[in-house]
C-alpha cells in the first residue's frame, strides 16, 4: 500500500469503524453472557464456552478480529495514522457480526411466506397438479386454519404404486388428499417451529433428523396457524444468507 492510500481519509474511516464495530461487539458478548471480560479476545472466549450461537459459528472470525484489533490498539501511531488499515470487507464482516449477536437470525426471516396448501378433500388431480406447477416436494393438508398432515413427494410416489400395483390406477385422480396422508411413514412428518425460533437451530434439526420441512406457526406445533414454510432444499440457501464472507 502507498503512503497516500495508508493515509487517505477512508483508511482512518475503515479502521475507527473497524474498533468501534469490535468494541461494541465485546459490550455486546459481555451482556450475552452475563460476565465481565478483560478485553475483547476475553469475551470472545467466553461468549465461545457459553455456546452463544454467532460466536461458535464464527469462531475463526474472531481470532482474526482479535489479532488485527490488537495489532492496532497496542502499537504506536505515526503521522496519526495505525500501524495496520483493516479491509473494507473484514470491516463490514464486524459489522455484521455485531448485528447478529444482537439479532440472531430467526427462522421467519427466511420462512416462505406464502405457502401453498390443498384441503383434506381437495382430489389427487389438484393436488398433482400444484406440485408440478411449482416444483414442490412437499404439500401441506390444511383443514379451514387446522393442519393435518404434510403431503410429499416421497409419500405420494408410494401411495401411487401401491395404487398400481392393485390395478387401481384409474381412479387415481379423484382419491381425496386425506386418504393419501394414510401412507405417511416416519420420514414424511414435518417438524414444527415459531417464527422467532433461531434459524441455524431449525435448520440444524431439520437436516439431522431427516424431515423434510419445518411448518412454522404461531404455537410452534399442529395446534397453530400455518402461516410459513421452509423445506430441507431451503437449508441451504438459508447458511448462505447467514454466513458471514470474509
Amino acid at each position: 500500500m502507498n503512503d497516500d492510500a495508508a493515509t487517505s481519509p477512508t483508511a482512518n474511516s475503515l479502521t475507527q469503524r473497524f474498533l468501534s464495530a469490535v468494541e461494541d461487539l465485546r459490550a455486546e458478548l459481555d451482556h450475552a453472557t452475563g460476565l465481565d471480560s478483560r478485553g475483547f479476545g476475553d469475551a470472545w472466549a467466553k461468549a465461545y464456552e457459553k455456546r452463544v450461537p454467532a460466536v461458535v459459528r464464527n469462531n475463526n472470525l474472531g481470532g482474526v478480529l482479535r489479532n488485527l484489533r490488537n495489532t492496532i490498539a497496542h502499537n504506536n501511531y505515526k503521522n496519526g495514522q495505525p500501524i495496520a488499515t483493516p479491509r473494507a470487507d473484514l470491516v463490514e464482516a464486524a459489522e455484521r457480526l455485531l448485528f447478529q449477536v444482537r439479532n440472531e437470525p430467526q427462522i421467519q426471516n427466511f420462512m416462505i411466506h406464502d405457502v401453498a396448501t390443498v384441503s383434506p378433500v381437495d382430489t389427487f388431480a389438484t393436488v398433482a397438479a400444484i406440485l408440478d406447477a411449482h416444483g414442490y416436494a412437499q404439500l401441506p393438508v390444511v383443514d379451514g386454519s387446522t393442519i393435518i398432515g404434510l403431503l410429499t413427494t416421497n409419500m405420494v410416489a408410494r401411495w401411487v404404486s401401491g395404487m398400481v400395483t392393485a390395478g387401481k390406477e384409474s381412479q387415481l385422480a379423484d382419491v381425496p388428499a386425506g386418504d393419501i396422508l394414510a401412507h405417511s411413514g416416519t420420514h414424511d412428518a414435518p417438524l414444527y417451529a415459531k417464527p422467532s425460533d433461531r434459524a441455524m437451530a431449525v435448520c440444524i434439526a431439520l437436516t439431522d433428523r431427516g424431515h423434510p420441512a419445518v411448518l412454522i406457526t404461531r404455537t410452534g406445533d399442529a395446534t397453530g396457524v400455518l402461516i410459513g414454510l421452509v423445506a430441507r432444499a431451503d437449508v441451504g440457501r438459508i447458511f448462505r444468507d447467514i454466513a458471514i464472507a470474509r
